[in-house]
């Protein structure tokens, strides 16, 4: 299975930020990743890794098409974690990545609307029982 990196998503958002009309909010990597799921979908139907970026949201007016770079497109099993992010709240959050770093930025990217500055604290793949804080917590 190919898959767009988190790397990749920080280049999606970047490009698309880029290429914003003037006045339109900024994406973040939420949206990034939206697009990169865009890019995943091409590429399981045996396309390039590309995403779209409409007309009414482009400064020229027109659809701007990007391709993913292959430096950012992996390939491998996808994992899920369980990750818990902390600030004044915590967030259990399940995540889907290729490894322990990219599941701990996919995480603290699900918080980010509610918390600022978050923590990796552990990661759980399916298969592990963790003990965390006290609580023990199984699949």
């Amino acid at each position: 299975m190919k898959y767009v990196s988190m790397l990749g998503c920080h280049w999606i958002m970047h490009c698309v930020n880029r290429a914003l009309a003037e006045g339109l909010e900024r994406i973040d990597l939420d949206n990034a990743m939206a697009y990169a799921k865009d890019a995943e979908y091409q590429m399981s139907l045996g396309n390039p890794p590309c995403f779209e970026v409409t007309s009414s949201r482009t400064s020229t007016g027109h659809v701007q098409e990007f391709e993913v770079p292959e430096k950012y497109i992996k390939s491998g099993v996808m994992n899920t974690y369980r990750v818990r992010v902390c600030q004044t709240n915590y967030w259990d959050v399940k995540v889907l990545a290729p490894n322990e770093r990219e599941a701990q930025m996919a995480a603290e990217s699900e918080v980010e609307d509610n918390s600022k500055n978050a923590e990796f604290l552990y990661h759980q793949t399916d298969a592990e029982f963790a003990r965390l804080l006290n609580d023990e917590k199984t699949n």
